[in-house]
């Protein structure tokens, strides 16, 4: 009886030596780990500085916030990114119910907080998962339930491979509209620019300016929202 005790108490005192060994190594993860305003620095720098990934990184692992935005510009676009995802789950939420939400779904509190979190960290911050779930629990899927009323009244089985299709456009639809609301932000904040540069065109509405100029402009978001898990 006594070897089958000491048996178990190895056994037990294995594993917790396991979770504490995981514990340390997700700790040494999310240290290491850049914040998502380090990941837009590393895309601006590579795609406006000409750097390669292995240089843009190396300057943003030894820059602070405040010498990185002197170079990238990128602060002004992610507050205008913020608003957008703040506004679109309202648009969402009054679409899908009907009515209009009492207050901001998303509070200006829980928006500073996300500021917080992409510019320092960490990775894992509880509010990304949390406004995460906001922005895919309140997306647009009338798509979606279109798709699944229409098969159900005809009597055939759910194509629910039509029904994820379709509900991804309708997520698309979303992103769309948050990177419009960079790009009008950009325009406004950006007014003088229209006549010292040649790029006029960069000033006309996003669904005019072409996928090249929108890609940049999504160059602030793609790290927000990988960080969310959307």
């Amino acid at each position: 009886m006594s070897d089958y005790y000491d048996e178990k108490r190895d056994e037990a005192y294995d594993w917790m030596r396991q979770m504490e060994k995981r514990k340390k190594e997700r700790e040494e993860f999310v240290k290491n780990s850049l914040s998502p305003y380090k990941k837009i620095a590393i895309d601006a720098l590579m795609s406006w500085n000409g750097l390669s990934e292995e240089e843009a990184t190396k300057v943003v692992r030894e820059s602070t916030n405040e010498q990185l935005e002197a170079q990238v510009y990128a602060d002004g676009s992610i507050n205008y990114a913020l608003e957008g995802i703040q506004s679109i789950v309202q648009k969402n939420y009054t679409e899908q119910l009907g009515i209009e939400p009492k207050g901001k779904l998303i509070s200006d509190e829980e928006i500073a907080e996300l500021k917080d979190a992409i510019m320092n960290g960490p990775i894992d911050a509880t509010i990304f998962r949390e406004i995460g779930d906001y922005l895919k629990h309140f997306n647009d899927n009338t798509k979606g339930d279109e798709v699944i009323r229409r098969q159900s009244q005809s009597g055939k089985e759910i194509d629910w491979k039509e029904v994820y299709k379709k509900s991804n456009e309708s997520s698309s639809k979303s992103i769309l509209s948050i990177l419009s609301h960079i790009h009008d932000g950009w325009v406004k904040d950006n007014q003088k620019k229209f006549i010292a540069r040649d790029k006029k065109y960069q000033h006309m509405p996003i669904e005019l300016i072409g996928w090249k100029e929108a890609k940049a402009d999504l160059l602030f978001l793609r790290p927000i929202l990988s960080a969310m898990n959307v």
